[in-house]
């Protein structure tokens, strides 16, 4: 093998330069991850001053709602993505905003179920 680390054998591992690119797009998503846990546990005034992980351990209807959304996406990044952003079906607000109260996650099942059924909004 050479010195030019972008020819090598088959199955030998990967190069230097390869490896250093892994490393740093699994650093970068765990990054991303973290950021994300780190949303979870930040309180938010939209929700009263709770942050989100309380709201999904003490209210059942909003476990309902996202295992509902999970159902609905089929994908947990789809589902995120569409609970963490602003809809004009919600009159522009976030999903997740909504599951404080029983009234805001029925308003949500009601959106998914439009999803679902390939309602147009």
């Amino acid at each position: 093998m050479t010195g030019d680390d972008s020819r090598r054998e088959p199955d030998v591992g990967p190069t230097p330069t390869e490896a250093a690119v892994v490393l740093d797009r699994t650093c970068a998503a765990i990054e991303d991850s973290l950021d994300a846990l780190e949303i979870l546990f930040t309180p938010d005034d939209a929700l009263g001053g709770r942050a989100p992980i309380e709201i999904l351990r003490t209210e059942p209807f909003a476990a309902r709602v996202i295992n509902k959304t999970l159902e609905t996406f089929g994908d947990t990044k789809k589902a995120a993505r569409w609970l963490c952003r602003p809809t004009h079906l919600l009159d522009g607000r976030r999903p997740l905003e909504l599951l404080g109260a029983q009234e805001g996650a029925r308003r949500v099942e009601t959106v998914l179920a439009r999803i679902d059924y390939g309602v147009p909004p």
